[in-house]
């Protein structure tokens, strides 16, 4: 993270790094080793000591660097948000947000996706389990979009393993039934593609983040990614989108380029 407001590339590797600021080429050779045998051998210890050697040396080069810079509040900032529990807190209730493709169903429909993401929220939560191990989002979908009523109707879903139907067949009945009988409101809607004209602001937007970027020695996407310049172009306050260091050094400039 530190690495990307000293003009690193954002997706730059730890080996990468070692090498760009400490001069050292980590070994690769352990990579994908069985590190559950043992006794683990001389050269895999030393691959993983490697691992942390060069931490903090890393670290004490990019803090100084920072400070000279005058970037060291912005990592500070935006590392202070990553740690709010408030961003990991996953509520059943709004796991539906985190789907795809819902704008595509009718409303009722959504309702079903509704409950079934809820669901699976719930059945990872307990389980220790990624949601997608519980359900994957393409089965989700497919089970809201067939809208099934029994079990004999469950093995026609596509992508739905036996093991999951068996395990948890009822349980996605009931949440289809429940999102069938709830109020059929739009959660998803369709937004319509952008018109010559907003894909014209676009480009002119994303031009202004690189330049700013480019000024400042940044990656373009530390800046804003392309759905924050789509949630501007679609009519959104800069001020909405932005936040902090990002809106002194950004905002202005986008500001000037969106319709009054």
């Amino acid at each position: 993270i530190a690495a990307a407001y000293l003009g690193y590339d954002d997706q730059i590797g730890y080996a990468a790094l070692v090498t760009a600021i400490a001069g050292v080429t980590l070994a690769k050779a352990h990579t994908r080793a069985d590190w559950s045998v043992r006794p683990l051998g001389a050269a895999q210890l030393q691959y993983a000591e490697d691992d942390v050697r060069y931490l903090v040396p890393v670290y004490e080069a990019l803090h100084e660097r920072l400070g000279r810079a005058g970037r060291l509040a912005w990592v500070e900032d935006d590392c202070a948000r990553l740690t709010e529990p408030a961003l990991y807190a996953a509520d059943p209730a709004q796991a539906w947000r985190r789907l795809r493709g819902g704008a595509d169903l009718a409303a009722a429909n959504q309702q079903m996706l509704r409950t079934l993401a809820a669901f699976r929220e719930q059945t990872a939560r307990a389980r220790n389990l990624p949601r997608g191990w519980v359900l994957r989002d393409d089965v989700l979908y497919e089970l809201a979009r067939s809208a099934p009523q029994t079990r004999a109707e469950l093995i026609a879903i596509r992508g739905l393993e036996d093991g999951a139907r068996q395990r948890w067949g009822d349980e996605l009945l009931t949440c289809i039934e429940q999102g069938r009988r709830a109020e059929p409101l739009l959660l998803w809607e369709r937004q319509l593609p952008p018109t010559p004209e907003q894909n014209a602001l676009g480009k002119r937007l994303m031009e202004a983040v690189r330049a700013v970027a480019h000024e400042h020695e940044l990656a373009p996407t530390l800046l804003a990614t392309r759905r924050d310049v789509e949630k501007l172009v679609r009519g959104a306050d800069p001020a909405q989108v932005l936040r902090g260091w990002r809106a002194r050094l950004l905002g202005a400039r986008l500001a000037a380029l969106l319709p009054s």
